[in-house]
């Protein structure tokens, strides 16, 4: 292979795992919507009570 092909083909990966890194850190929908839906669960629950002092 030539160096421009090296150079492309090393680009074209670095890209795809930085992709990767941030696919896996950001929530995805299910997840999202699950803590979301759990969270206004607990505001129902917990949301009008004041910590004890």
């Amino acid at each position: 292979m030539s160096a421009k092909r090296l150079i492309t083909a090393y680009i074209l990966l670095l890209w795809l795992a930085v992709l990767a890194i941030f696919s896996a850190c950001s929530p995805q929908g299910a997840a999202a919507a699950e803590a979301a839906e759990a969270h206004e669960a607990w505001e129902k629950v917990y949301g009008g009570m004041n910590e004890p002092n």
